[in-house]
């Protein structure tokens, strides 16, 4: 990894001011039409610039948003635009989850209950969001007794007037910000245009939770009915994650989709995409060599690296799920050349790539991993450019 690149996300915050987005001189120049983005800090700061030249709208998808500094900074940034159409659609995971701590367990220390604080502060924070025009919705819903956790809706994209799209493992939180992570930012329209039909279909299947619609119709976006308060009372009304379905979902977009010969994107759900994810298998497969970087690369895909005689496969030297340290001393992994990139909890690598041949880049939100392959709606795109390999390389290597 490139040791001047800094995985901090340089907020400037006063206790007494609104949180603000540190200004930089170079703001006012152009992006390039790909950049790779290592850290909340150059996310951030390319979707400011991004949004001063937006004129129709931004999407922001992820599966984690939390009411810490991060959460903040984008709600913020996008209530200073309120010329756009603006929607954030967030996976139920973040009702349950906070700062990686599960918040349903009856006791807990003092990190839980500094989450559980923090979960009540979402909802304050998503009705300011919607009071400013910025419409949210919510995927995947957990079920009773949180039966439906396996099936999240892991995709992290960022869609901006139907041409910029950003793609990586980034999701709106503190702790994220801080890992060693990346979004590529690409400016090519009919790849824009592949993502937003994944995103419109997840937005049309998507619900709004019990707690913000109480002080419904004045926050309901103008195309949803006004009696759904009146539809939550056949719900329990003691839970916070009561759910009211917005819209009939549509057909989702297929799995696999050629965008120009150079680029594919592959738009997985499971099992149910089982051919297309077999599909990517095999491409990793036919390659001569094979460099990973995901800190929880498993079955499936990691038996098709360990077919490439010539692989090298980089985690975190701390990771966030210990169990995945024992991977390597399962008797099929232990001639896998493993190797640890270095760094605090605070820095974990925690990015989601490929690069096949040094030309190839295989980069999205899917890490990868058995629980992906089994339950998860995920987006990966390949993309052959020697170029973004090669840069790719230099920002996550060590």
């Amino acid at each position: 990894m490139d040791k001047s690149i800094s995985h901090n996300f340089f907020i400037s915050h006063n206790p007494q001011l609104p949180h603000t987005i540190t200004q930089h001189p170079e703001n006012s120049a152009p992006l390039q039409a790909t950049k790779i983005l290592s850290g909340g800090g150059d996310f951030l700061r390319a979707l400011e610039k991004d949004l001063t030249q937006a004129t129709h709208s931004i999407d922001i998808q992820v599966m984690s948003f939390e009411a810490d500094q991060a959460g903040h900074q984008v709600v913020d940034l996008l209530s200073r635009h309120p010329h756009l159409q603006r929607r954030l659609l967030i996976d139920a995971y973040s009702t349950a989850v906070v700062n990686d701590t599960w918040l349903a367990k009856p006791f807990g220390s003092t990190r839980w209950k500094t989450a559980r604080k923090e979960a009540r502060q979402l909802w304050s924070l998503f009705q300011k969001a919607m009071s400013n025009g910025i419409d949210i919705r919510f995927t995947q819903p957990l079920g009773p007794l949180f039966l439906k956790y396996p099936f999240r809706n892991h995709k992290k994209c960022v869609l901006i007037d139907h041409k910029v799209s950003y793609v990586g493992g980034i999701n709106i939180t503190d702790h994220n910000f801080g890992w060693n992570d990346l979004m590529i930012r690409q400016q090519v329209e009919p790849l824009a245009s592949a993502l937003q039909d994944s995103f419109n279909a997840d937005w049309q299947a998507g619900f709004l939770p019990k707690a913000l619609v109480t002080d419904l119709p004045n926050q309901l976006p103008p195309e949803l009915p006004t009696d759904l308060p009146k539809q939550l009372t056949k719900q329990s009304q003691s839970s916070d994650l009561t759910t009211t379905k917005t819209q009939p979902a549509t057909n989702p977009p297929p799995a696999y989709q050629q965008i120009d010969p150079n680029t594919e994107l592959y738009l997985l759900d499971g099992l149910s995409t089982k051919t297309a994810y077999r599909q990517l298998q095999q491409t990793v497969e036919q390659a001569r060599r094979v460099e990973v970087f995901s800190p929880y690369i498993s079955y499936p895909m990691l038996d098709s690296v360990a077919k490439v005689a010539d692989h090298t496969v980089w985690m975190p030297e701390h990771n966030n799920k210990p169990l995945i340290n024992l991977l390597s001393h399962l008797p099929r992994y232990r001639s896998l050349n493993i190797q640890k990139i270095p760094g605090s909890p605070e820095e974990m690598l925690h990015a989601k790539v490929m690069i096949l041949d040094e030309e190839t880049v295989l980069y999205g939100s899917s890490n990868f991993d058995v629980v992906s392959y089994l339950f998860e709606k995920e987006m990966v795109i390949v993309r052959r450019d020697k170029e973004l390999a090669n840069r790719t390389l230099g920002a996550l290597r060590p």
